[in-house]
């Protein structure tokens, strides 16, 4: 199942459950180098998985499929997971880009962890 956003009233701002937004990436040897995501450039510090054309659960929600089992294939996504760092002095954090073969439309998830 699917998280689902919520507003966090004590922070006064707004959580994200599994939510994927459109990134623009580029690409090294046909890996990903940096991403562009809320108009601040990211610098890929380490892929952490290498692609596979496993679903994301962005993928799915945005396509309104539903599916029992997390880790079957949804064809034509390919999907990196990253660490990525807005500068030297900032944490990285664990981000999945996900590409659509069909459209070659990049989207981002951010994880929570």
């Amino acid at each position: 199942m699917l998280a689902r956003d919520r507003t966090d009233a004590q922070a006064g701002e707004h959580v994200s459950g599994v939510r994927s937004e459109p990134v623009e990436v580029w690409l090294i040897d046909g890996r990903p180098a940096r991403f562009v995501w809320r108009e601040r450039l990211y610098a890929i510090l380490a892929i952490l998985e290498r692609p596979s054309e496993q679903p994301a659960a962005h993928a799915l929600a945005e396509h309104g499929e539903e599916r029992d089992q997390a880790d079957e294939p949804l064809p034509g996504w390919r999907c990196w997971k990253v660490t990525a760092s807005v500068g030297r002095h900032v944490p990285a954090s664990i981000f999945r880009l996900c590409q659509d073969a069909a459209t070659s439309r990049w989207t981002l998830t951010r994880n929570s962890r």
